[in-house]
């Protein structure tokens, strides 16, 4: 704690979605002082409960009763939270690929490693990258599946 309360800074740190509440009520009463969210506990993806969370209504307070993070994920969004360093990991054609935001560079940048393990950068966008855009980086690099590549069916990936 600063001595003066506008220096103030909070933070929620490993947050899960039943701490969201009081997330939402530090925010509130924090007026312009800085907010974090260190390293929340919630999954970047949408399963199915996070789809049946996503609904208005009865459904969608279900969904998220089960375990569903839409409604988490949204409350956050309206918060005003933005994502200023994740890096996140898929499996994609048996690939492994890394997405990564570090702010204040504006966009998200997509790395795999090549089959001798060299790390090279896919590419880049404005948004959020999915796992149907990484398949389609991965396809516009030529590179065909790992099984295929490891079964001597496809070309080895190299830079």
């Amino acid at each position: 704690q600063y001595s003066q309360a506008k220096d103030d800074v909070s933070a929620f740190v490993q947050p899960n979605t039943e701490v969201i509440d009081s997330v939402a009520q530090i925010c509130k009463s924090a007026g312009p002082r800085l907010v974090l969210i260190v390293n929340p506990q919630w999954r970047e993806t949408a399963d199915g409960y996070d789809l049946l969370g996503s609904k208005e209504g009865l459904l969608g307070q279900i969904g998220n009763f089960l375990g569903g993070t839409a409604g988490a994920r949204k409350e956050v969004s309206d918060l005003g939270f933005e994502d200023t360093y994740l890096i996140q990991q898929y499996v994609v054609r048996g690939d492994d690929c890394q997405i990564i935001k570090a702010f204040p560079y504006p966009n998200w940048v997509v790395y795999t490693s090549t089959d001798d393990g060299k790390k090279v950068m896919l590419g880049e966008q404005a948004t959020r990258p999915t796992y149907q855009d990484i398949e389609a980086l991965l396809e516009a690099k030529g590179v065909s599946a790992k099984w295929a590549r490891e079964a001597g069916l496809g070309k080895a990936f190299k830079e």
